[in-house]
């Protein structure tokens, strides 16, 4: 037997772990020791799907991204030659488009985090 709290092997019909003193009552689950959130989440097949499309995001995002600040470097700086000010806003608009792209990757691995603590937490009040 297991605490569901720790993990820690206990001797049959124990009341309390040893380790951590979680009172047992039905809370003990006979063979197998709880998992990690990390080992659920790398066995995981919802969260490895969630994982997946995550990365497509990213993906896409990044090459968009990517075009976006190409066209804005080579505009600022051809506009640069013919007017300061206009190559000056084309380079804040790179940098505006430069902290959209990590705030939406931030929001993606966040997203993610959650959607794993949560699939986690399924798991352990389900068990």
């Amino acid at each position: 037997m297991f605490c569901q709290k720790c993990g820690e092997k206990l001797k049959e019909g124990a009341v309390f772990c040893n380790s951590c003193g979680q009172e047992q009552g039905n809370s003990v689950t006979p063979n197998t020791p709880m998992q990690s959130i990390q080992d659920f989440l790398a066995i995981s097949p919802e969260y490895q799907a969630k994982k997946s499309e995550c990365e497509k995001k990213k993906k896409n995002n990044k090459r968009i991204n990517m075009t976006i600040f190409a066209v804005a470097m080579i505009l600022s700086f051809v506009c640069f030659f013919f007017s300061v000010i206009l190559g000056l806003i084309f380079i804040l608009v790179w940098f505006i488009f430069g902290f959209i792209a990590l705030s939406k990757e931030s929001k993606y691995n966040r997203q993610l985090t959650e959607d794993g603590e949560e699939l986690y937490r399924q798991y352990v009040n389900n068990r």
